[in-house]
């Protein structure tokens, strides 16, 4: 074998930021968690919780931040640590399984499904920070009793929650208190509707 020319080793050299920037580091993932929160009397409800629906800008495995009213910060390094539909479905019937204890929520695409004597959707429209160092979740839920009596409630919910840091930790720690506020209010949309049916 010869060795190496300078003209070749000068190639070679030139290679070298190219290939260190092919070669990008591992992303940081995160989740969202369940965030306990007021208990409420309801009736052995069986509820199944409907995949909840995300605007499309949402639905993506990178984290997105917001800012102005049209630009958004996604940052390819900060990822959800599951698709971020199932993520929050799974922990909005966690929520909802906590506040109402003597229900049964059971997330749509769950083993454990059944006869659901209640249906719970929710669409969520914006779920990111604004430039007011806040995390805003915008949407709408629907709780619908089947049978007979059927009966049902349909709000529009804006919740808001300051960020108790600046890294992203504190961003899904800040959108896990808004998905439980929001979960505040589907549970006690249920709670009256669980009312009605002992009055009925």
């Amino acid at each position: 074998m010869t060795a190496p020319t300078r003209r070749h080793l000068t190639g070679w050299l030139a290679l070298l930021p190219a290939l260190a920037a092919c070669s990008s580091p591992e992303p940081d993932f995160y989740r969202l968690a369940a965030v306990p929160g007021t208990v409420r009397p309801a009736p052995r409800l069986r509820v199944e919780l409907r995949q909840v629906a995300l605007a499309r800008y949402l639905d993506r495995s990178e984290i997105v931040r917001g800012g102005s009213s049209l630009h958004l910060d996604i940052r390819s390094e900060e990822r959800w640590a599951e698709p971020i539909g199932d993520m929050v479905t799974r922990v909005l019937a966690e929520n909802l399984s906590q506040r109402l204890p003597q229900a049964l929520v059971v997330p749509e695409r769950s083993a454990m499904g059944g006869d659901p004597d209640t249906l719970a959707e929710a669409d969520i429209s914006r779920f990111e920070t604004n430039g007011a160092e806040q995390v805003v979740l915008e949407g709408r839920f629907q709780i619908r009793r089947l049978g007979g009596r059927a009966a049902g409630r349909n709000r529009q919910v804006t919740e808001t929650v300051p960020l108790d840091g600046s890294g992203t930790e504190a961003l899904a720690r800040a959108m896990s208190a808004a998905l439980g506020l929001f979960s505040d209010r589907m549970a006690e949309a249920m709670a009256e509707l669980g009312a009605l049916r002992r009055s009925a």
